[in-house]
């Protein structure tokens, strides 16, 4: 029988009374966060000579570099190919114009990855998996798969239609949810609620969508039509692979926190959603023709609409989980009222940061971490209350990252009210 998880640590340490700003600029000169409001720095003997120890050691470098590299390499594969087809100046012209649907993508998924924005080293792999590997490696199969039914079918047209139909949903949405499924099982402490991996399937998605626009409008531009085809990829569908990869995200999110046997259907049955979707879209749009406006109006207009309202549904559900459990550690003395206003509103947020700002960078920067630490630490209380239910096993792992987190809470409050000038600020 699950149990519920545990009651939340009462706070063991004081800190000053915080208070909420009243504006944008400093508290006046003898409010709490007042930079005279600290007593004098006794005089020293003599000035000492200044110490450098020099910048912190930087972290994850490898990583980046082997991140880049692997995009690097993919996306270098298709444009040569796409450069033999088409030549250099259409090449050229499709890189250029496969900016545009990305910057409008990426900013759709910055946008819903506010709440608790993920780490970017990880982001930076998904994309370089979508738009690298996966995208050369589904270009390679799709153009075997297509040799192979040319010799064995002797109709050109179902050829294309099996093709488009078939092969290639099946071989992206395998490469692009793979990745998908590899980040859950091998980083599952990144993904905290179904929004994170509607981020990670959209970047990964976006990036495949930004490489194959390249080769389409490099086509496009090498045969005439160009301008048909920046408007139906970069117009009409440049949400499409976002909207497949996450189909799959949404199903996997069923069981998110639950036993990881039972991906062993929720993958197969994402994926196969995936694939449909993607095959409705290709499908519709190579036998539609004339009618393709109509079809897409009144099928995948209504799709994308609903996608559009399951994903804002769960991101105003992750706000509410947020404002919840804060409320609870409140209760508890760990958090201010005001801060719990602060942490539940993205204009208040940025309110607050430009706010420290004023301060000095320093102080903005640990507003922004503290600020990141609480959410984190609201969604891992959402984690264990799931987990409490759905599997109780994990139960103490997830309060003893409640306990470290908890105490980087503290810390990071009493470094950003060091940075206000706040007597007696330290834990």
């Amino acid at each position: 029988m699950s149990q519920p998880p545990a009651r939340i640590p009462e706070q063991p340490w004081v800190y000053p009374p915080a208070h909420a700003p009243a504006g944008h600029a400093p508290a006046p000169l003898g409010g709490f966060y007042a930079r005279g409001a600290q007593p004098a720095v006794p005089a020293g003997p003599g000035a000492a000579p200044p110490v450098w120890h020099g910048p912190p050691r930087p972290q994850g470098q490898g990583k980046k570099v082997a991140v880049f590299t692997l995009a690097g390499l993919g996306v270098l594969i298709v444009v040569f190919f796409t450069m033999l087809e088409a030549g250099i100046s259409g090449t050229l012209v499709g890189a250029i114009a496969a900016l545009v649907p990305l910057a409008l993508v990426l900013g759709a998924v910055r946008w819903l990855d506010r709440w608790e924005p993920e780490p970017r080293l990880y982001l930076l792999a998904s994309f370089a998996w979508g738009a690298g590997v996966a995208t050369a490696t589904a270009m390679a199969l799709n153009t075997q798969a297509f040799v192979w039914l040319s010799r064995a079918i002797d109709d050109p047209a179902a050829v294309e239609l099996l093709g488009i139909g078939l092969v290639a949903p099946v071989t992206e949405e395998v490469l692009k949810g793979g990745a998908l499924l590899a980040l859950l099982l091998w980083r599952a402490r990144l993904v905290n609620s179904a929004v994170d991996l509607v981020v990670y399937a959209a970047t990964i998605a976006s990036g495949f969508a930004f490489t194959e626009n390249i080769l389409y409008f490099a086509r496009g531009t090498s045969h005439g039509v160009f301008g048909a085809v920046f408007f139906g990829r970069a117009i009409m569908s440049p949400f499409a692979h976002i909207m497949f990869t996450s189909a799959l995200a949404l199903v996997l999110a069923l069981v998110l926190y639950s036993r990881r046997r039972h991906l062993l259907w929720a993958f197969p049955l994402g994926l196969g959603v995936a694939i449909v979707l993607h095959s409705l879209w290709n499908v519709s749009a190579t036998v539609a023709g004339a009618d393709f406006l109509s079809v897409f109006l009144w099928l995948h207009v209504p799709i994308f609409a609903a996608f559009i309202a399951i994903v804002l549904a769960l991101r105003r559900r992750e706000r509410r989980h947020i404002i919840a459990h804060l409320t609870a550690y409140a209760e508890a003395g760990w958090f201010r009222a005001h801060e719990v206003d602060m942490l539940g509103s993205l204009s208040q947020r940025a309110a607050a940061r430009s706010w420290a700002a004023t301060f000095g960078v320093r102080a903005a920067e640990a507003r922004a971490r503290f600020q990141a630490a609480a959410t984190g630490l609201a969604l891992n209380r959402q984690h264990m209350a799931q987990a409490a239910r759905k599997k109780p096993t994990i139960v103490g792992d997830l309060q003893r990252i409640e306990r470290a987190r908890l105490g980087e809470v503290h810390r990071l409050r009493g470094e950003l009210l060091s940075h206000l000038g706040t007597p007696g600020a330290g834990p």
